[in-house]
């Protein structure tokens, strides 16, 4: 049996200037269609902004960097605060009278606790927003920091370092959902 296979050039032409299901294309839009456009007048925005200016689709290149720029950093810190207590494990062990391996716990329990603070963090973002969780967590990240740097004794430096791994640990998971939020689940 055979089979008669026809193209519809038509149909093959439209399928070009669709993608996943939107229009790209401002000319292939019907005319009581409201889209909003990029500044070249032919493409259609994909997601649409909204018309308030707290939108981050609406937000000014700078203000966009800026954001990125601050979510980057708060993102590499974490793991940067983690590996560089390595090349004092041999110093602090004299210092504290413990072995090296003794000291490298801090170093682990912070490493640990840098992914728990982070599944922490998305949960408590759900319900309080990205902003407020981030900074608070950062605040107490940078308290427990100073507490690891004018600690006296092993234990002194030992828990401030391990809590500063869990607050610090939210710069992780927090800015990875604020760079993929859409403008509708961003919460300010």
């Amino acid at each position: 049996m055979s089979m008669d296979t026809h193209i519809d050039t038509d149909d093959t032409e439209r399928q070009r200037n669709f993608t996943d299901g939107y229009i790209l294309d401002a000319a292939q839009l019907d005319s009581d269609v409201l889209a909003k456009l990029a500044p070249d007048g032919q493409t259609v925005l994909v997601p649409q902004p909204s018309d308030n200016p707290n939108d981050p689709l609406n937000w000014s290149a700078f203000k966009k960097h800026t954001v990125l720029a601050v979510v980057c950093a708060c993102t590499f810190l974490p793991d940067y605060g983690s590996v560089t207590g390595a090349i004092t494990l041999i110093p602090q062990a004299a210092e504290y009278r413990i072995t090296p391996d003794e000291v490298n716990h801090s170093q682990s329990g912070n490493q640990f606790m840098v992914g728990a603070g982070g599944v922490v963090a998305v949960m408590l973002s759900a319900y309080f927003g990205r902003l407020p969780v981030l900074f608070w967590f950062m605040v107490i990240a940078t308290a427990t920091a100073a507490g690891q740097a004018g600690s006296h004794g092993f234990i002194g430096f030992f828990v401030p370092r391990v809590l500063n791994g869990f607050f610090a640990g939210a710069a992780q998971g927090v800015s990875l959902l604020w760079v993929n939020d859409d403008q509708d689940s961003m919460r300010y």
